[in-house]
């Protein structure tokens, strides 16, 4: 059982076509690694704008595939980088979470590439 992907949108969206959805999952996994490194070095570097366009676009790519437990986290994130009083560790601590859940929504996606290769 998946614990942090929900592909019922993507089936929905595709009308079920396992060649679509598996050209989504392999995107998935080819641009949300760049979206959460540019998520990082922008949280590093303190770039408020990067930090917000980076969660914004990773939002949508998470969205896609299921991945809804950080949906909130990621909207937060866009938020605080545009307050004029910025919570850097806040913000840091809300990126880790993010690059967890990430790895892990990987791992359950790469798994279940494997198994649409094997049916």
């Amino acid at each position: 059982m998946a614990l942090f992907t929900d592909l019922s949108y993507l089936r929905d969206l595709t009308d079920n076509d396992e060649s679509l959805i598996r050209e989504s999952l392999k995107r998935y996994l080819t641009s949300s690694p760049n979206q959460l490194g540019r998520l990082v070095a922008s949280t590093k570097s303190r770039d408020w704008d990067g930090i917000h366009d980076s969660a914004h676009s990773l939002f949508a790519t998470t969205q896609i595939v299921g991945v809804s437990k950080i949906a909130l986290t990621l909207k937060e994130l866009q938020k605080l980088s545009t307050e004029a009083e910025k919570d850097y560790e806040l913000i840091k601590s809300k990126v880790e979470y993010v690059a967890e859940v990430v790895a892990e929504s990987q791992k359950e996606i790469t798994k279940h590439l494997d198994e649409l290769d094997h049916m």
